[in-house]
């Protein structure tokens, strides 16, 4: 329980940080990491990750997470939450614009180990 609130927690906050972003037509990461949640259970699946393909508002999305799903997904269980992504960004040493512009913009793949 207390995963699928800090879950919940995270979605909100980046609900919150999509306001003032969309309206200048640029979204933060969070926003693009909930729309491909298909299922809204808070966790990402490469099942999910190659159907979300929305070319015009996240061109970048879909192949930064094909490109890094492994290494997102710390537990090894087929599934990557926000926890493992906040994570992952860290460890690439990316901020949250950066990461949010590597979804938005489609600008080649980063390499593994940074």
């Amino acid at each position: 329980m207390k995963n699928l609130s800090s879950i919940a927690a995270g979605l909100a906050v980046g609900l919150l940080l999509t306001l003032p972003a969309a309206a200048e037509g640029f979204m933060p990461w969070t926003s693009a990491v909930a729309k491909a949640d298909l299922n809204g259970d808070g966790m990402l699946t490469m099942f999910e990750v190659e159907r979300f393909k929305p070319v015009t508002e996240f061109p970048g999305f879909q192949p930064f997470m094909a490109d890094h799903f492994q290494d997102l997904d710390a537990n090894h269980d087929g599934m990557v939450d926000q926890a493992e992504l906040e994570r992952a960004k860290d460890m690439f040493g990316m901020t949250d614009a950066q990461m949010s512009e590597a979804f938005f913009k489609r600008q080649g793949f980063m390499p593994r180990n940074p």
